[in-house]
């Protein structure tokens, strides 16, 4: 709960003190809550980001938070996390070894060591390689190591059986220079998201 009122409060930060731009894209209302989709604009950058607003004696609650990026509501990446640390205790081998290959990563990206950076994502065990976030890590990594290396990755991370998340996608009709993944991602956008052809577009 707390963590999804200080993202809240972050994003209205944002709004009122950093000059970033909101706008609504769109509002399912359902039977006891409702969705709405906004789009913040800030310094060139879209984050997209929906609330999950439930309704308890007539007065409304945010109660969560979806992440395109991570194609999926926060609640859900906390109940992934609370079973892996379940299955995985603070005295298992592998959440040892995923702390310090994460650890080791984000110093090496700090450091610009990208080689070093994209070794050490590849000493997670498979275990911890559950997430979006480890995808992406994997794709932007290679991109800034070299292009047979990217192209082996996205070999690698691209699910072809069952889909990518927008965001994947994304990332690599915009490396790949796609023109016709990309037009099939805007398409997603459009229908998935709500977003306008003119925001698209712009």
């Amino acid at each position: 709960k707390g963590v999804v009122t200080n993202l809240n409060l972050n994003l209205i930060n944002k709004v009122k003190h950093s000059g970033a731009t909101l706008k609504h894209i769109k509002t399912n209302i359902m039977d006891t809550y409702a969705e709405v989709t906004y789009l913040l604009i800030e310094e060139g950058y879209y984050h997209f980001t929906k609330y999950r607003i439930d309704l308890y004696n007539g007065k409304p609650y945010l109660s969560d938070i979806y992440s395109f990026k991570d194609n999926q509501w926060f609640s859900s990446s906390m109940r992934e996390i609370v079973l892996l640390n379940t299955k995985y205790t603070a005295f298992s081998t592998n959440r040892h070894e995923a702390n310090k290959a994460l650890e080791a990563y984000q110093h090496a990206i700090n450091n610009s060591d990208y080689e070093y950076a994209f070794a050490a994502l590849n000493q997670i065990p498979e275990s911890h390689q559950i997430t979006n976030e480890f995808k992406i890590a994997k794709i932007n990594t290679a991109a800034l190591i070299n292009d047979s290396l990217l192209l082996k990755t996205i070999d690698e991370e691209n699910n072809l059986e069952e889909g990518n998340s927008i965001y994947i996608d994304y990332l690599i009709s915009f490396y790949l220079m796609d023109s016709i993944l990309k037009e099939e991602v805007n398409a997603r956008i459009q229908k998935e998201i709500g977003i306008s052809k003119f925001l698209l577009d712009s």
